[in-house]
């Protein structure tokens, strides 16, 4: 999908603040207007395309109609980060090699070996494929160059999403091979970000997601949500078969934007994308990206001939169930509801900003066979809970430490709020390693602090004229502690275009204070003059020691518990021991 940057256009006389997506190829700008969060064209239906004015600079565009265009760039919170992963750059470096050899028409002459009995013995295919220069050369970057490897990385995610991916091109009615877009697009990576801001495995702009019905908010990134985004993406295509004809057209379409094949049919006078493409009338990387779609059909549908093992290469392919959650609730709870590990959660669900789900109904994705008793145990706790989060962080992170997320910190405090009583032991297969050590209070109510790890730095390319103090003044950290993390030499070790870690500081939480308080009077001889806290037995533990933790007497906690001098505690039980009030 063509990828836009975001601008932010004022009409000289009235200042009405508009969103833009602005093509730099093109020197046109579609103008669309905000309402409410939603993108919605101007005069209705409408998009108006205007002529603009480059200004060599790159900080201003003047319309010809008396428009103003005024670039931002995004301010980037200390607490998020700015990130490009690697593997999001394979999708691209291929392309770009590509449009350098388009541009001299210098591709190999020995790359044309196949003949016509190719496309007749290797395999069927439910989507157009043919072979020529452009298909073969895309062929043989992915056979027999560097980007094998890269290949290869895109070969496992196919046989692990690939399943669930055809099934819904099926359902919305579309050719199953239309996989391979998907695998085109991203590699089927959806943490996969253009360097212009497109999202996801089908690699949506913000305008264009919001259009097919992907919220994007500061909860959610649907683009990034494996069955929606394929259902969103299924739509558009449609939308652009009926409108080209031809899926060569369609496909242009998709990475290009209608406008731009539209303009090309019509300079060419032809319907013929091969045509188009030889003309110059579509950009380079679109007149990459149909042949790559062709070549990665044909090379995945014949791994045996192009040397690649079946075996080498196959992962369990991921299925799921769709569940609909409407509270919040945090990833280590259900994914002890449902009986599963955190990672699936998280792995299912990269359209989750925050560890907890949103206050409105989302889709949830789950391991295949766990949505039925899931959804169940939800409509529990929403039928007898009021259930709120207070929010800490909008960032990213991880359920779990690992190189790049190794800062543990308190993301926020999630609550929940009887709406009538309800005895305790009723609510122990609620309860995840997450609520471990936390309090139940005297009415009832949990508070669970949600732990997350999140990085201990960010990464940030130096601009043109800019200094470490300015840096440092931009994301609110010391000077020196960018030149320690950098290992500079001075406060002029740095140059334009130079990759620095900069420092993230999180502001503390004091957990205790975030624990809900009963004012309801306390009675010396009652358990309601006691805090309940939940533990989950670890390997190894006793009771004598978990005693000591929580400074109460073992028989306290066997009285507490009902059990026995000769009851052994078993990994993984739950004890509520009962803590005194401080």
């Amino acid at each position: 999908m063509r990828d836009c940057k975001i601008y932010i256009v004022k009409q000289l006389k009235n200042l009405i603040p508009l969103i833009t997506l602005l093509s730099c190829a093109s020197k046109h700008v579609q103008i669309v207007q905000t309402q409410q969060q939603d993108l919605k064209p101007l005069n209705n239906a409408k998009i108006d395309t205007y002529e603009l004015e480059y200004q060599s600079n790159l900080s201003s565009f003047v319309l010809k109609n008396g428009w103003s265009v005024e670039i931002f760039e995004p301010i980037i919170n200390s607490e998020e980060e700015w990130y490009k992963s690697p593997e999001d750059r394979d999708v691209y470096e291929i392309d770009e090699i590509f449009s350098e050899i388009l541009t001299r028409d210098e591709f190999p002459a020995f790359l044309t070996k196949f003949d016509s009995w190719f496309l007749e013995g290797y395999g069927k295919y439910n989507i157009p494929v043919e072979l020529n220069k452009y298909v073969e050369y895309y062929i043989y970057l992915f056979t027999e160059t560097r980007f094998r490897e890269h290949y290869e990385k895109w070969l496992r995610r196919y046989f692990a999403y690939s399943g669930i991916i055809r099934n819904i091109l099926v359902s919305q009615g579309l050719p199953d091979d239309m996989v391979f877009v998907a695998m085109a697009e991203s590699g089927f990576s959806n943490r996969a970000v253009s360097p212009m801001g497109a999202v996801g495995m089908w690699q949506f702009i913000y305008g264009t997601g919001i259009r097919y019905g992907l919220r994007v908010d500061d909860w959610v990134d649907e683009r990034r949500d494996i069955f929606l985004s394929t259902i969103a993406a299924s739509n558009y295509l449609k939308e652009l078969y009926q409108m080209f004809g031809h899926w060569y057209l369609a496909w242009a379409a998709y990475n290009a934007g209608e406008k731009r094949i539209e303009k090309a049919l019509r300079i060419t006078k032809s319907k013929d994308f091969w045509e188009i493409l030889r003309k110059g009338a579509i950009p380079k990387e679109t007149a990459g990206y149909v042949p790559k779609i062709i070549a990665l059909a044909l090379i995945t549908k014949n791994l045996e001939k192009f040397g690649f093992k079946k075996l080498d290469y196959y992962k369990e392919p991921i299925e799921i169930d769709n569940v609909r959650i409407s509270f919040p609730l945090d990833i280590f709870s259900i994914a002890a509801l449902c009986n599963c590990s955190v990672e699936d959660i998280y792995e299912l669900n990269p359209h989750l900003k925050n560890p907890v789900t949103p206050p409105y109904e989302i889709n949830l994705n789950v391991p295949k066979g766990k949505g039925k008793n899931l959804q169940e145990k939800l409509a529990y706790i929403q039928q007898n809970f009021s259930v709120s989060y207070d929010k800490y962080y909008s960032i990213s992170f991880s359920p779990y430490p690992d190189e790049n997320f190794s800062k543990k910190i308190i993301a926020g405090v999630l609550s929940l709020i009887p709406k009538k009583q309800i005895h305790t032991a009723n609510l122990n297969e609620f309860l995840s390693d997450g609520m471990n050590g936390f309090e139940i209070n005297q009415d009832g109510s949990i508070s669970i602090p949600v732990e997350v790890y999140v990085r201990s730095f960010i990464t940030y390319k130096v601009k043109k004229n800019e200094s470490i103090f300015k840096i440092s003044r931009r994301f609110g950290v010391k000077p020196e502690d960018i030149i320690r993390m950098n290992n500079l030499a001075s406060i002029k070790s740095i140059k334009p275009g130079m990759i620095i870690k900069i420092p993230v500081n999180y502001r503390k939480v004091e957990t205790k204070s975030t624990i809900h308080k009963t004012s309801v009077r306390r009675n010396a001889d009652s358990v309601s003059s006691t805090s309940v806290v939940i533990h989950r037995v670890k390997k190894g533990e006793t009771l004598e020691k978990i005693s000591k933790k929580y400074g109460v007497s073992v028989e306290s906690i066997r009285r507490f518990n009902n059990l026995k001098v000769s009851s052994k505690l078993k990994q993984g039980q739950i004890l509520r021991i009962p803590v005194r009030f401080s």
